[in-house]
């Protein structure tokens, strides 16, 4: 019907802290959350906890690469095994920005900034990427009327290549418009 039925409390709440911003993984057996209990780096902290059966594991903070002094918020964990979150303290813009990492031999790399134009001088958070991993969504507080969602298209990255073509037989360079590429 219109009502929620058989509600259960995680096992991790409590009324000595806060949990939310939840996400789980395309397999939904992996809750990512933040939250400000005890073990934490910062503010709020992005924890992860892993389903076994019915029941979901002692959350695990994802630790100091991640984690900052600051607030890390709104986890988003995409089915290409990439984490987006917003942070205040990575190297961010000014207020809150939208940071994407991955995990590489169960370590966590750096977290990198996705930048202008999606990110601003302002909060960027609520980041979402659409089924056809082309477009998505972000909030935003980058206009004096408060929180807006964006919608924006994801570009592939042009690379530019710079180098000196030499002769395989003479090592010497080549003459403008002499060289093809295979």
């Amino acid at each position: 019907g219109d009502k929620w039925t058989n509600i259960k409390e995680l096992p991790f709440n409590s009324d000595f802290y806060s949990a939310g911003h939840p996400a789980l993984n395309e397999e939904e057996n992996k809750l990512f959350f933040i939250s400000d209990m005890p073990g934490g780096k910062g503010g709020t902290d992005i924890w992860m906890s892993t389903k076994n059966g019915e029941e979901w594991s002692k959350p695990e903070n994802l630790g100091d690469v991640i984690n900052t002094q600051g607030n890390e918020m709104f986890p988003y964990y995409h089915t290409d095994g990439s984490l987006y979150f917003s942070s205040d303290a990575h190297h961010s813009m000014g207020g809150l920005d939208v940071f994407i990492s991955s995990i590489v031999d169960n370590k966590w790399l750096e977290p990198e900034n996705l930048n202008y134009p999606l990110n601003s001088s302002k909060d960027d958070f609520g980041f979402v990427l659409s089924q056809d991993n082309k477009t998505g969504y972000v909030s935003s507080s980058r206009t004096t009327n408060g929180d807006a969602l964006y919608e924006f298209v994801k570009h592939p990255p042009k690379f530019n290549t710079y180098g000196l073509v030499t002769s395989k037989l003479t090592q010497k360079p080549l003459a403008r418009g002499k060289c093809s590429v295979k």
